[in-house]
This record gives C-alpha cells, structure tokens and sequence, in this order.
C-alpha cells in the first residue's frame, strides 16, 4: 500500500525556488547598492579631507610668512632713526614685491601675480643672509617656497626664477594640484608724508588737493629727498582639486596685513 507523504515533505516548486532567488537577489543588490553608495561618500569625504587639510595648510604658512616682510632685528638707535636703510626692505633688491610672467606689477595693483618676494630677518642678526630670503610661487600645479636666496651670486632678490634661489615644494603634486595662485596689492595705501603742505604740488588747481598725498597716484621725483611710507596689504587666493578628481576643488582667500611698513627716501 502507497503511503501518502506529509505536506511537510513535498519540499520547493520550481516556481518558489526562482521567486526565492529572485528575492534573494533584490536584497543582495539593495545591500550592495548601498555599500558601493557609502564607499563612494566615504572616498569623497577622505578626498576632501586631504584636498583642504593641504589648501588651508599652505594658506596658513604663507599668511604667517608674509607678515614678516621687512622685519629687521638687532637695531640700533641709529636704525630706528633712519627706517629707510632697512636693509629688508630696500626697493628692487629685497622689498616686497608681487610678479607675474616674471615682471613687477605696481605696488598698488588689482592685477594678480603668481609670484610674491620679500625678505625678512629670520636669525634676528641684523644682516642680510642668504636664509633672509623668502617668497612663494605657483609652478606646474605646485606651490613652492623659497627657502633661501644667494646675496654673493645674486645680489638682486626680485627674480621669481633665478638659478641661485632654493625653492621647495609646499604641496605634493601626487595628492593635490594648485590650479591658482593670486597675490594682489590693490588695498595698500602710500602716503606722502610732505602733505598737507598747503601747496598745489600737482599744478592741477591752485589749491591743495588730497590727491597729491597719495604717493601711488603722485609718486615723488627721484633725488627730490621726500619721504614717503607704504601700508602693504596683500590678498591671497589660491585654488586648487585633487589629483585624480578634477571635480574635488576647494578655492581660500585671506588677506594679510603686512606688519613693517615700507619707509623710502626718493
């Protein structure tokens, strides 16, 4: 005699089976779906993590350096007197100056540089050595310092390519390119100190105008003997993406208040 099998026997249908697996596969999809989903954010989060770790880095140092431009240490009472002889900040040689394409652009320009020289006292000695001479520039996506100059081979600092420089990068080019890199002047102010005098220096219209106490917009003759003072203040912007992302891209801009103004005698 056949004996009945229990319902409990009859095991899967082809059917169930392929819904089962059908099912099986949406819940794996969905799984994976969002680990591919939180791996991605994950990846984007440490790329931007290092993309502003190194933009805002380099910031910060060229802020903190910049401020400096002009410092001269151990003077004397003679030096104070005569602020124009500071050997770190003498125009052409070691004063602050913003380059593009390799040439100067006027001190009080809206026109941005790549290139920013100066020159400051780092050992605190009173002299000009070689390890004085800073400055940043933007090459081939890198932002790089000048770690030192050479004052007996070179004896002109305002060369943003010069041979007897030392420049170093300051961003790794495998992590991070620097797309730009902007210094400009135009918020700095130069005032004659010669005015008022109450005199139409200018010839313009009999009477005294505020013009003619800016030095930008009036500078003095050479050999006329006036003395004159900049306030530098300089705006930095620089941009940058991660190497391998064009799409992860930060851009920082901060402006620095130079802290030694630029005394000269023309």
């Amino acid at each position: 005699m056949n004996r009945v099998k229990p319902q409990s026997e009859n095991g899967f249908t082809l059917i169930e089976m392929l819904i089962s697996m059908a099912m099986g596969l949406i819940v794996i999809s969905g799984v994976l779906a969002v680990f591919v989903s939180i791996a991605a954010s994950s990846a984007d989060t440490l790329g931007l993590s290092k993309l502003n770790g190194q933009m805002s880095s380099a910031l910060q140092v060229m802020s903190n350096d910049i401020r400096r431009a002009g410092i001269w240490g151990n003077m004397t009472a003679d030096d104070f007197a005569n602020p124009s002889t500071n050997p770190f900040s003498q125009i052409d040689v070691t004063a602050l100056e913003v380059h593009a394409n390799n040439v100067q652009i006027a001190s009080n320009s809206a026109a941005g540089g790549d290139c920013i020289l100066y020159s400051y006292d780092l050992n605190n000695d009173g002299v000009l050595d070689n390890s004085d001479i800073a400055g940043f520039r933007l090459v081939n996506g890198v932002l790089q310092m000048r770690r030192n100059g050479d004052i007996v081979g070179n004896n002109r600092h305002d060369s943003c390519s010069s041979d007897n420089d030392n420049w170093q990068n300051l961003t790794d080019p495998s992590t991070v390119i620097v797309n730009q890199l902007s210094f400009t002047l135009d918020n700095s102010i130069c005032i004659n100190n010669r005015e008022p005098d109450d005199v139409d220096n200018d010839g313009a219209n009999g009477i005294d105008d505020p013009d003619e106490a800016d030095c930008y917009v009036q500078p003095p003759a050479i050999g006329s003997g006036q003395n004159t003072a900049e306030t530098r203040e300089v705006a930095i912007t620089i941009s940058g993406q991660l190497t391998n992302s064009a799409l992860t891209n930060m851009t920082f801009t901060q402006n620095v208040r130079v802290r030694n103004d630029l005394v000269r005698v023309w």
